[in-house]
Order: C-alpha cells, then structure tokens, then sequence
C-alpha cells in the first residue's frame, strides 16, 4: 500500500507539472495545447499545409536583439576592457592553400589534363607510339553564404558601449570564419566531414593505391614527414608518370603545433634515438640520423595550423595547386534602410552578409595525408 501511494503521489505531481507547461505554453504563445492535440487528430489536419504555412510567414517570425536582453550595455560608467572575449578569429591561412578563381556564371567547368607520356627511345625503322591524354572532368556549383543582424532601434540608441555595431560590423568577419571552416572540409557548425576538403574521404581521396598516404596512419614524426615527403616525390598520375609533386606546406592541428616547429626549426637533429627509427646498438652500426647530426627538416617546409583539423591530423602538400576556391560574389555587408521595410515597421536595424563562392579538391596528389580520415 505504501509503494502504490507513493506512486500515486508521483502522478499527481508529473500530471501538476504537465498542466503549469501547458498553461505556459498558451500563456506565452496564446495556444492551447489540449487544442492542437485535438486538431492534429482531426481528419482536416495537413502537415503538408502546415508546413507550406510555416514557410510563407517564416520572415515573421523573426529574432531581434532587445535592449531588454543587454541592460548591461546600457549602463553609463560602463568599463572599457583592452580585450574581446568573443573575438572572431583574424589570422586565416586558408588563402595560403587554395588556388583562387573567379567565376562568372552559376558553375564552372574543369578540366585539367596530366602531363603528356615521356618520349621513348625509337629503334631504327620502327615506329613512334601515340601518347594519351588524360585528365579530370568537374563541375563546381557556387553556393550562397549569408546571415541577418537584427536589434532594436533603442539598443543602438541607449548602448553606452557601442559594442552592438561593432557586432554588426563584425559580420564580414565572421564570414572568413566560415569560408576557413569550408576549404578545410569541416562544417563548422556541425563538426562533421563535408563530401570534399582537405579532410576528404576515407578510402576516396587519400589510398595506398594512389600513393598519397601510408599504409597505416601515425602520428606526426620526424620518420613520418620524411616518408610523407618521399612518397610525394614518388607518386603518379593515372598514365603511370611521375608528378613532379614539390611539397612545402606542413599542415597540422593545434595538438601539433610545437612538435611541428620544433621538427622544423631545430638547428640538429631533432629526434632522440629510437624516434627517428634509431636505437643506440643501430646507430653505430653505420646508419645516419644520431646524436650531432643536422636537421634535415629545417627550413624546408612552411607550418600552417589550423584551427578546424580534429586533433593530431597533419597533411604535407604543395600550396596553390590542388585546392580551388571559386569566387563568384565578393562580400557585401549592408544595412536596411532606417525608412524603409521592415525597419520602418518594427523600429529595427538590419544588417546583411552575403557572399557567393565555391570550393574543392581537384586532385589528391598533391596532398599526402599523414594522419586524417
């Protein structure tokens, strides 16, 4: 008796919660819950025009910053700190990696051929063999970016701080934010792998086959990077000749930051035995790479880290070559007139970024995959 009273005593109370949330509900939004319970039964209810609905009024239901939300900008004797917590990321390096183009139409067309067959020697009397030509066919579809900025006239107004312009004007900033988040392949509000980037697809752009990764995955390494840049050297294009594949650019993640600089900076060398594949017995034995050796690293390539790269991922590649970026519209941030449209009707401003572009990988050959996807 006393379990079932306890039980009983829960329902009544889950049943009290259920009825404060519905009143909420129709309190805040002036819909009775019980009441679209009972139309979403009913044989007229039409998801379909339910939806077709939401659509047309969606520029109704619009968010606006108020004042109401930021009282603490709107305070006089407000102090001025020497830093943003909220500072939008300002050194890009994605324009170090990619090869721009600009574009004129909705889509462009590729079509970059390999190089041509090597001559080969002619015996007296015979004949010269044909060579073949290959290469890549591509379609790159530019795609629209943008976002709205909304607040109140009085925010703007009564803001003591003149923060919230500089939010709107920082628009066009955080647009590079996620112009960087696309070349690198990852959305960066959803932190998954797109179908194309640096970050590519498993199994797709970085193979065994194709030459552009090793046969297992490590981590970045002094004997990593030179087997990265060896294989590079080594690989080739679909009519069996050598890409002349000139790797310069070091991509890491943070993780790898300082590892990275130091494998590249180091005046010698920079691997203790063992992690260069040495070990003090193998050492003596006439092998290179010991204690007193030069860096072989050093100087020779340029470290970029990105921001966007999951943890310990790293890429050798030459720059500028295989990555495109398509510029169709360049960016544009504008303010709705004061007397106009909805800013006349609501007593808002409104401020808008677009920008239209495009970006892919051509080709993986000129990018080795040390440790990714």
């Amino acid at each position: 008796m006393a379990r079932l009273s306890l039980l009983q005593r829960q329902v009544a109370n889950l049943e009290a919660q259920q009825a404060r949330l519905a009143e909420s509900i129709a309190r805040t939004s002036r819909v009775d819950a019980k009441s679209l319970e009972k139309l979403m039964e009913s044989d007229d209810f039409s998801l379909k025009r339910l939806r077709e609905n939401c659509v047309r009024n969606e520029s109704k239901l619009r968010e606006a910053n108020a004042d109401s939300a930021f009282g603490q900008l709107l305070r006089y004797g407000v102090q001025h700190f020497m830093f943003d917590a909220y500072q939008s990321v300002s050194d890009f390096i994605y324009t170090d990696l990619i090869s721009s183009r600009t574009s004129t139409n909705r889509q462009e067309w590729y079509a970059p051929l390999y190089g041509v067959e090597i001559p080969r020697d002619v015996p007296v009397g015979g004949k010269f063999e044909d060579s073949k030509i290959s290469g890549i066919d591509r379609e790159l579809v530019n795609k629209k970016v943008g976002r709205m900025f909304s607040v109140e006239r009085e925010l703007i107004d009564d803001d003591q701080t003149g923060q919230i312009e500089q939010r709107a004007n920082g628009l066009g900033e955080r647009l590079r934010y996620k112009e960087e988040a696309d070349v690198l392949g990852v959305d960066v509000f959803t932190a998954t792998p797109l179908g194309r980037g640096v970050v590519g697809q498993a199994g797709v752009s970085y193979t065994v086959a194709k030459g552009n990764r090793a046969t297992t995955y490590g981590a970045l390494s002094q004997p990593s990077l030179e087997a990265a840049d060896i294989g590079l050297n080594n690989i080739l294009d679909p009519t069996g000749n050598r890409v002349l594949v000139k790797p310069s650019l070091l991509l890491v993640s943070p993780a790898d930051k300082f590892n990275a600089a130091k494998l590249l900076n180091s005046t010698l060398q920079p691997s203790v035995p063992g992690a260069a594949g040495q070990t003090y017995s193998t050492a003596s034995s006439g092998l290179t790479g010991y204690t007193g050796t030069i860096n072989p690293l050093q100087g020779l390539y340029t470290l970029k880290v990105s921001r966007f790269l999951p943890a310990n991922f790293w890429y050798l590649m030459q720059p500028k070559t295989s990555i495109v970026f398509q510029d169709r519209d360049p960016l544009e941030l504008t303010m709705e007139a004061k007397d106009a449209g909805t800013s006349f009707e609501r007593d808002e401003y409104r401020w808008r970024v677009r920008r239209r572009y495009a970006t892919d990988v051509l080709e993986y050959i000129y990018l080795w995959c040390g440790n990714g996807v």
